[in-house]
């Protein structure tokens, strides 16, 4: 889980965005009357970058000092350099986005954030990027049996190209040594290619909860691949969140924001009890609604905290979700985004898919 980043002082209000300004790319400009955008970078692949280049004109009289950069995901770049605009001049510095070597299609979710004199900028960064080879799945849940028995046939993990070209697997390897794979692996080749594994019959006796990883190395056209896909194996009274991270964006300091997630049972009918950790920076209210044997939509209400002197702050709640049962995982939902103290500027609703 990262760590969020400090943000914002300003109020929000949307900057002049102009697409295909640069070489195809989006340029925005923002102001000290002007301090925040949100720009789309559209969807593209995970062999491509898209760049954005951000001007920061100083329109007020005096000097602004350009301090320092921070953005939110690791799929985001600059060429920020620190640096001294006199009054009337403009900054420009470029942001890239590229997510190399995506497995399945990936929400661009980002903020940077450029710390100055004069208060702070900010732009949000949406998109998709769409992966040019496909592996399902991603992430492997095993789900015991209603006696505790694990499976004895698990469903083939499949390596699909986008682009046509041909899959050669080269190297496979289980961290943990729980997993063993069919022969002929080694000879898949094409556009499609699958690996047939089962758990170590000396495994399927375990009845504790399991953790291993499954890595495959192989050749993708002239493109080398490495995936990790996680494995788990979890008992029936577990929980599963959907989504486990809520964005909440820029937030004002006097406009709640509503939104819900879905939590839901392994064991069907399987109850659970809610709480909420305690948060310095916000209130939230949370109610929970089941929609069918043992899963609920739990809906909350987010009320940043109203303060005249307060400074903007980092948004960071965590939500526990426990069941009733003693010998059940806890699973845990984030609330994140960055709250500035602000008038009226950015109340909305935020939807999940059910």
């Amino acid at each position: 889980m990262k760590t969020p980043f400090t943000i914002l002082t300003c109020c929000l209000l949307l900057a002049t965005i102009s697409s295909g300004a640069e070489e195809g790319g989006t340029s925005v400009a923002l102001s000290l009357a002007s301090r925040t955008a949100e720009v789309s970078v559209g969807t593209f692949l995970d062999t491509e970058t898209r760049e954005v280049r951000v001007q920061i004109h100083n329109d007020g009289k005096e000097a602004l000092e350009i301090k320092e950069i921070k953005v939110s995901c690791d799929c985001t770049a600059s060429d920020f350099v620190a640096d001294i605009v006199k009054p009337g001049d403009r900054y420009t510095f470029n942001l890239s986005v590229a997510k190399p070597y995506a497995i399945k299609p990936i929400n661009v979710d980002s903020t940077a954030v450029v710390e100055s004199s004069g208060g702070v900028f900010a732009v949000h960064l949406i998109g998709k990027v769409n992966p040019t080879l496909s592996v399902k799945p991603w992430k492997i849940e095993i789900q015991r049996n209603a006696d505790g028995s694990l499976p004895e046939v698990m469903p083939p993990i499949m390596i699909e190209s986008q682009i046509g070209h041909s899959i050669k697997p080269v190297s496979l390897k289980s961290v943990g040594n729980l997993v063993q794979y069919e022969e002929g692996w080694e000879s898949a080749e094409g556009e499609h290619c699958q690996i047939h594994w089962s758990l170590k019959p000396e495994v399927r006796g375990e009845q504790r909860n399991l953790a291993d990883s499954i890595q495959i190395a192989f050749q993708h056209g002239e493109r080398p691949y490495q995936v990790e896909i996680p494995l788990e194996v979890v008992g029936n009274s577990a929980l599963i969140v959907e989504p486990d991270r809520v964005n909440l964006g820029l937030v004002s300091s006097d406009t709640p924001i509503k939104g819900f997630f879905l939590v839901s049972s392994r064991q069907l009918g399987k109850r659970f009890q809610l709480k909420q950790t305690a948060s310095d920076s916000a209130q939230v209210s949370i109610s929970r609604q089941e929609i069918s044997p043992g899963k609920f939509r739990v809906d909350y209400k987010f009320t940043p905290q109203s303060s005249e002197e307060a400074s903007s702050s980092a948004i960071q709640i965590p939500v526990d979700l426990v069941t009733n049962d003693p010998a059940a995982s806890e699973a845990r939902i984030y609330l994140i985004g960055a709250q500035i103290h602000s008038a009226g500027c950015c109340g909305r609703t935020i939807h999940h898919n059910q």
